[in-house]
């Protein structure tokens, strides 16, 4: 995997070993009231789990753009049922095909998120 704070990209090569990688991060994301967005640019074709970000709720609930979000190749977009505070987010690829994938311009709740 590599991190650019240049061009401010993660790329991740999914692992055969594991069916996946991540790259993750913690922080201290206040979303006020359901229905904020998550949105980020990507490089891949959809399917099979991946390219999607995963984020974790200090009350321990979690969402996954995956499971609900536009599933386009290109630019992704998926809407937050969950309201607190993100405590952690993760880039995931875990495809099963070994392939790449690198995101960019990830936006939470209209934060702009610099890797």
């Amino acid at each position: 995997m590599t991190v650019s704070s240049k061009t401010n990209t993660v790329t991740i090569t999914e692992d055969p070993d594991t069916g996946g990688n991540n790259v993750g991060c913690c922080t201290n994301i206040e979303i006020t009231e359901a229905a904020q967005t998550i949105t980020f640019d990507h490089n891949a074709s959809c399917g099979g789990g991946g390219p999607r970000v995963y984020v974790r709720f200090a009350d321990g609930a979690s969402e996954n753009t995956f499971d609900t979000g536009t599933r386009t190749d290109g630019p992704a977009s998926y809407t937050l049922v969950n309201s607190g505070k993100i405590k952690s987010f993760a880039f995931i690829n875990d495809r099963g095909d070994g392939g790449e994938v690198t995101c960019s311009r990830l936006v939470i709740a209209g934060k702009v998120i610099n890797v």
